[in-house]
């Protein structure tokens, strides 16, 4: 288990999101359903210097964006309630 970064509730209270930090070069965003605690999402993020901030979300509580740098590069990275595909 790594430490908690940053902690979200879904606007819609169906969701948890995590932000969790291995080290300096890997972070992890997961996504947890309130109802069954089941883990529904999860994105591995690495890099030479990560650094997360929040994760924001659009007002209906559907859709998330998570800013974060690595090593001066700013990146911004949108997902929804489900994994994506490595396509």
């Amino acid at each position: 288990m790594y430490p908690i970064v940053s902690l979200i509730i879904t606007y819609d209270s169906s969701r948890a999101i995590t932000v969790t930090k291995k080290d300096e070069k890997e972070c992890y965003v997961k996504m947890y359903d309130l109802e069954t605690y089941e883990q529904c999402f999860e994105e591995k993020y690495e890099g030479y210097c990560i650094k997360f901030k929040d994760v924001e979300q659009r007002a209906d509580g559907k859709y998330y964006v998570a800013a974060f740098n690595d090593d001066g590069r700013y990146y911004m990275r949108f997902f929804g309630k489900t994994t994506r595909t490595e396509q």
